[in-house]
This record gives C-alpha cells, structure tokens and sequence, in this order.
C-alpha cells in the first residue's frame, strides 16, 4: 500500500472503533449505573484513538520523506528544525561542553546536513494532543494547520479526559457527550489526512516545494475526503 492507502486504512479501522464506542453503551442490557460508569472510561480510549492516529500518521509521514532519499538540507526550515529537536545527538545543548564535545556536535551536524535524509520516527505529541501540538506538528511538515474553530472542541475533550485521568468525578459523561466527541475525531482524522495527502501530492517539505498557507484557510480541500455527519 502507498502511504496515503496506509493512513486512510488506519483512519477507517479507528472510525469503526469510534462507532463502537458511540453505540456500546445502550447495545447491553446493563444497569444504569454500570453505563454511567463505561460513558465515564470511553472518554480516554476516544482521546486514545485521537492520539494514536496523529502518532500514526506522522511516522508514516517522516517513513515517506526518509525514503525520498533527498539531503537533510533540502528540507524547508520548519521540518530541519524539527528533525534536529528530535535528534539526541543535535541536542544545542550538547555543544556548550568541552572542546571535543563540541566538534563531536559539529562533525555530526555538518554530515547530517550532507547526508540523505533520515528523519527520527519520534512524534512530539507531549502526551495532550491539542490543537496548538497537532498544528506545530503540520506546519513542521509543510502542511497547512487545521482553523481555529476545533480549538474549543478539542480543549473540552482534553478537559474530560484529563479530569477522569487523574481520577476525579467532577465530570458526568452524558449520550451527548459521546456522539460529541466522537464526531470530533472523526471530523479531525479527515481533516488531518486531507492536509497530509495534499502535502505528499505537492511534497510541501522540501525547500523548493510549494509551500501551503499556515492559516487554515480551507484552501487544500480540492483534494476532498468527505467527513461523514454521523458514524
């Protein structure tokens, strides 16, 4: 499969999760107080899903860019500072030490820059996958970042999460709720894959590449992935 069919494969097996999690609920005959407390523990497992898929399709991507065989300085400035970031060897601070230290640190950053590109598989994701995180980690890749309207949506889910997390019930998790958050990720996944195959079509992380606007304007929709308005 081509990186585009993995991701949209990897997309559809968490959108049959997602219709899972939105219907399981009522499926059993269970008492109240058991569905209570299963809409309660959905919540992280739908962040997961979230979470999990922007991990996926992120190694995917960098999996792609290392096997164009390009040099590292071919790169557009956002992603060589990314590919750096993760690099425990390019680490800035390793090169305030002593003498050889620091010709260690420029030896391996000048061959770096030479060399064919070779992106670390790590994705900084800081374990709360918010919209400021997901639109650092596409205007990394060139792409453009998601509008500004899922910054609300995404907080409100992070806040449920976060609060059942650390093991507080100040939180009750209603029908609502679920179908939600639910369709958030789902409307989020679309929006994410449409970006990432838009930017393997114009190869947005190469320097010379087309470089896409960071403004969520919408503007790379012409290469649609319809987003269903109920799983």
């Amino acid at each position: 499969m081509t990186t585009i069919e993995t991701i949209k494969a990897d997309m559809d097996w968490r959108l049959g999760e997602l219709a899972v999690m939105k219907t399981i609920p009522h499926r059993y005959n269970m008492t109240e107080n058991h569905v209570t407390m299963l809409q309660m523990y959905l919540i992280p497992a739908i962040y997961a899903l979230w979470e999990g898929f922007v991990k996926s399709v992120i190694t995917a991507y960098i999996k792609e860019i290392n096997m164009s065989r390009v040099t590292m300085d071919s790169l557009i400035m956002d992603l060589l500072l990314y590919a750096i970031e993760i690099d425990d060897k390019l680490k800035l601070s390793e090169a305030r030490q002593h003498e050889d230290k620091k010709k260690q640190f420029v030896r391996h950053f000048r061959n770096t820059l030479s060399a064919p590109v070779n992106i670390k598989q790590k994705v900084l994701t800081e374990s709360n996958v918010n919209l400021k995180i997901i639109n650092h980690l596409l205007k990394s890749f060139g792409l453009e970042t998601i509008p500004e309207e899922y910054k609300g949506k995404l907080d409100k889910l992070l806040k449920f999460r976060n609060t059942i997390a650390h093991g507080e019930m100040a939180i009750v998790v209603k029908d609502e709720h679920i179908a939600e958050f639910t369709q958030l990720i789902n409307d989020l996944m679309a929006e994410v894959v449409i970006r990432v195959e838009d930017g393997l079509i114009k190869k947005t992380y190469l320097e010379g590449g087309r470089m896409i606007s960071d403004q969520g304007d919408g503007s790379c929709n012409q290469f649609h992935i319809a987003k269903e308005e109920s799983m």
